[in-house]
């Protein structure tokens, strides 16, 4: 098993790379796959940005709720899926709103892929709480909802 088999849409042309360490040999580098970082990346068009599409997403989407967010998801009809985020100011300082950006990005990264077909717009919206959050405790909470989302549609 090649990585081209792991990482179908892998590029050999592409120069940033990142380096992921695999089974318990990791310490001593001797299982080594080189990613490019464009797969791991955020992209801009990656991101809902302007009003009106967070405002078609709440409109003529679904909602799933969690104790800690609140997610809307619409399909948009892209090639990719497409995230946005709302943490209000009147609940948190600016630190904590950053923290719970920074973690919801970072789960986002790590599982568009694994996203089914088709393609979504997602908007999430923090409730008060979420800052207490680890980030692992986000991506638990985050999955378990989707997987819901996946078990209401098919």
């Amino acid at each position: 098993m090649g990585l081209s088999d792991v990482f179908p849409g892998l590029c050999c042309h592409q120069r940033q790379t990142v380096l992921i360490l695999v089974g318990p040999a990791a310490r001593d580098h001797g299982d080594r796959w080189k990613i490019p970082m464009s797969i791991l990346s955020l992209r801009t068009h990656e991101r809902m940005r302007h009003p009106s599409e967070f405002r078609q997403v709440k409109d003529h989407g679904s909602r799933c709720r969690s104790r800690h967010f609140l997610i809307n998801y619409r399909e948009n009809g892209l090639v990719s899926h497409r995230l946005g985020m709302v943490v209000q100011k009147r609940f948190w300082k600016a630190v904590q709103r950053n923290r719970i950006k920074r973690c919801l990005r970072e789960f986002f990264r790590h599982t568009k892929g694994a996203l089914p077909a088709p393609t979504l717009d997602i908007a999430i919206i923090a409730l008060p709480g979420a800052e207490k959050l680890k980030p692992q405790d986000i991506a638990i909470e985050i999955s378990a909802v989707m997987a819901r989302k996946e078990g209401r549609s098919s």
